[in-house]
């Protein structure tokens, strides 16, 4: 039997979580919304609580849960059920948030950054990737797995996503707050997970430090007096705010509205853009004195700051980073589409 949804949220971890927080507090519009995980059990305690928190805040929006086995067959199966006009995929072998436990891997994630985890958080958007490619081609999906790096990568195998969340919308969200904006101001930011890195341990010495940002067509001055006292958690508790910035996008998404953002692996990019929403699809928003050429440049140099370089079908990679994920995991999908080239 189908059961048509409009977002499908894969993942049952912190930001799943949110997101289903955030979701269920949405009054002005009805969202049929399945949360779908390896863990059955989890995905219903999320369900459950959505529901719960959508009847006390009058909301219409409805939360199922499902398991999924993360094979073709199993999301094949999943997505036929459900049908989903969205889907946000949650799912990942790399918690950025497990990273503070010692270990050999989080001492080489330490040393050379961020981005050598690419290869984990890519493993199962592979997976979904194909799927979709190839049973539901007009299913949208939104990345929250490292996409200022991941969605790049993706496109080189082939496959695509709309977009991601988080990264960049954290830094609008920041600056709105920071410079007191209102909903009618325009800010468009050529930013990366890196900024976000560099406001979490607030290691902002680097010229790359700061984003690029307009405020109602005006280049600012002065981010780094500005951001002087921001500081973003450490834990998973940032996810509180990635949530709340993917709401205004999944309505703009399923009610086939239009709408600007700032948002992470556009169209298989490197980093964060301005992007208009509209008709399902993303189109670039780039502000006056950014050619497509230079902001690319800007995003792909942030992202060797996080250890991680490619290019055409080549990741480049530290010679200790490749021993480590081939020695420790071996069947990654990512190493029978890309080669792994030392840096």
């Amino acid at each position: 039997m189908t059961k048509a949804c409009d977002i499908l949220i894969l993942g049952t971890g912190s930001l799943a979580q949110e997101l289903v927080e955030a979701l269920s507090m949405t009054t002005h519009c009805r969202f049929g919304i399945c949360v779908a995980g390896r863990d059955g059990e989890k995905a219903s305690m999320l369900a459950l609580i959505g529901n719960s928190r959508a009847r006390m805040a009058g909301s219409e929006t409805v939360f199922s849960a499902s398991s999924v086995k993360w094979n073709d067959e199993g999301l094949a199966a999943l997505l036929l059920q459900q049908t989903p006009k969205i889907i946000v995929h949650l799912s990942s072998l790399q918690s950025p948030w497990q990273l503070s436990v010692k270990s050999e891997w989080s001492l080489l994630v330490k040393k050379f950054g961020f981005g050598i985890t690419a290869p984990l958080q890519m493993h199962l958007l592979l997976k979904l990737a194909r799927v979709v490619k190839k049973e539901f081609p007009k299913t949208v999906i939104l990345n929250g797995c490292y996409p200022d790096v991941c969605n790049a990568l993706l496109a080189m195998t082939g496959f695509e996503v709309l977009s991601g969340v988080g990264n960049v919308a954290i830094l609008e969200a920041v600056l709105r707050q920071c410079y007191q904006l209102n909903g009618d101001d325009s800010i468009d930011i050529i930013g990366h997970h890196y900024h976000v890195g560099q406001l979490i341990s607030r290691r902002v010495s680097d010229p790359l430090a700061y984003p690029q940002v307009l405020i109602n067509g005006k280049k600012v001055d002065g981010l780094p007096e500005k951001l002087s006292h921001v500081r973003l958690p450490s834990d998973a508790s940032l996810n509180s705010i990635t949530a709340l910035t993917m709401v205004p996008l999944l309505h703009c998404l399923a009610t086939n509205k239009e709408g600007n953002f700032n948002l992470p692996g556009p169209l298989g990019l490197p980093g964060g853009y301005p992007v208009l929403i509209r008709g399902g699809r993303a189109e670039l928003l780039l502000p006056d004195g950014w050619t497509f050429q230079k902001a690319l440049r800007r995003n792909i140099a942030l992202s060797s700051r996080e250890g991680i370089a490619w290019t055409n079908n080549s990741i480049f990679l530290d010679a200790r980073v490749i021993r480590y994920l081939k020695k420790n995991h071996s069947r990654l999908e990512v190493f029978n589409t890309l080669d792994f080239l030392a840096a």
